[in-house]
């Protein structure tokens, strides 16, 4: 995610800010120091989004081999190189 997302997520007031995460810490009685570790929750009270990068992986093999390996999870119909 670039710089214009960042940026057009903090005009909508969506991303979580320090501001927030000390008025949350306050409400819920976990001190007035930041704690960056409670920014992230996705099951609890929410002060806004909080912005990651991830990975994933696709391993592609014959079928042949696919039925040799194991359990086969995905198939491709039709690829090009």
């Amino acid at each position: 995610m670039g710089p214009p997302a960042y940026i057009g997520f903090a005009a909508m007031g969506a991303m979580a800010t320090d501001e927030r995460m000390k008025t949350l810490q306050g409400l819920l009685g976990e001190g007035e120091e930041l704690n960056y570790r409670n920014y992230c929750r996705p099951f609890g009270d929410n002060m806004g989004m909080v912005c990651g990068e991830s990975s994933g992986f696709a391993i592609l093999m014959s079928d042949r081999l696919a039925m040799e390996t194991g359990q086969i999870l995905e198939e491709v119909f039709l690829m090009k190189i």
